[in-house]
């Protein structure tokens, strides 16, 4: 699969260079990069990297490049002249999250200058399935909870938000004030959320 997606980028990122007003966008959680430096690339390729804590990467994300992997990865493309972005998607509500979200967000920032951070919580599932996919149990204790509730009632909860406003508002505001504490001119968005949580972040999302 590597070669394949060698070969691919091979033939678009150039293809892209020439271009003067069509953009190529990488989206990836690889570390797999050597191979994109040296295309000539002349600033019309994007590459947005998916980027989740350490102990999520190796409780949910097994087999995926650590966090550290990935943004070496991504300090390696931003030398290279790429523009680089990142999602933390989606954040997942370990009972840790918050110093794991402050570890990442130093780290990342220590090394790369992105020019873009898209934020995320956890969603898109039924309750049965989360219940299948992940240990409930390493939730914080607010979103085990609720969890544990819509799987006890039945619900379906389809769509895109399986936690509640005030959940997602919770991390949402941690994620967006990290950024912002890191790096005040860094633009950061939502990732479809509702007109609600806009509004509820407007002071942090100026941009």
């Amino acid at each position: 699969p590597d070669m394949d997606f060698g070969a691919r980028d091979a033939a678009f990122v150039p293809f892209f260079g020439g271009q003067d007003s069509r953009y190529l966008m990488l989206y990836t959680k690889s570390d797999n990069v050597d191979h994109l430096l040296d295309l000539p690339h002349n600033g019309q390729t994007l590459i947005s990297w998916t980027l989740s804590p350490q102990p999520t990467c190796e409780t949910v994300e097994v087999g995926a490049p650590s966090m550290a992997a990935r943004i070496a990865a991504a300090a390696k493309c931003q030398q290279a002249g790429y523009r680089v972005r990142f999602r933390f998607s989606p954040i997942v509500p370990l009972r840790t999250w918050r110093d794991d979200l402050a570890e990442m967000v130093e780290r990342l920032f220590r090394q790369v200058d992105p020019d873009l951070i898209t934020v995320d919580v956890l969603g898109w599932m039924r309750p049965w399935q989360m219940r299948d996919a992940l240990d409930i149990d390493a939730f914080a204790d607010d979103f085990r909870d609720e969890a544990l509730r819509a799987i006890a009632s039945g619900e379906e909860r389809p769509g895109k938000h399986f936690f509640s406003h005030e959940l997602r508002l919770s991390v949402l505001r941690e994620a967006v004030g990290l950024v912002r504490s890191a790096s005040p001119g860094t633009p950061v968005s939502l990732c479809n959320e509702t007109t609600q949580m806009w509004d509820d972040l407007a002071s942090l999302l100026p941009y």
